[in-house]
C-alpha cells in the first residue's frame, strides 16, 4: 500500500518510469542498497533530464505495479495519467496491490 503520492510531480514533459530503495533517518532520505530501505521511491524520468518523485511505496514490488499500472495509463492517454492520477489510484488501488 501506499506511503504518499505526489501527483503534481506528473506535470511536465516525461518519457518514464524509474523506481529506488531508500533510506529515511533523522527526516533525511537518501538512495540507498536493497535490504536497507525504509520505502521505495518511484520517480518520472523527465526529457529534459532529471527526476521526479510521483509516489513512495513500501515495497519493491509495489514499486513495479505501480509503474506497470501508470505505464498502462500512459500508453492510453498521457493526459489522463497527469489529469487523474490520484482518482485513478483511488478507484484501482485495492485491485492493483492486493
Amino acid at each position: 500500500m501506499f506511503l504518499k503520492i505526489y501527483q503534481n510531480e506528473l506535470s511536465g514533459d516525461w518519457d518514464d518510469f524509474e523506481y529506488y530503495p531508500i533510506f529515511k533517518e533523522n527526516g533525511i532520505c537518501e538512495e540507498c542498497e536493497i535490504g536497507e530501505e525504509s520505502f521505495w521511491s518511484v520517480f518520472v524520468h523527465q526529457k529534459e533530464g532529471g527526476l521526479a518523485c510521483i509516489a513512495d511505496v513500501l515495497n519493491q514490488t509495489d514499486a513495479i505495479k505501480l509503474i506497470s499500472f501508470l505505464k498502462v495509463l500512459q500508453k492510453n492517454n498521457k493526459n489522463h495519467v497527469i489529469d487523474n492520477f490520484q482518482v485513478s489510484i483511488n478507484l484501482t488501488v485495492n485491485q492493483v496491490f492486493l
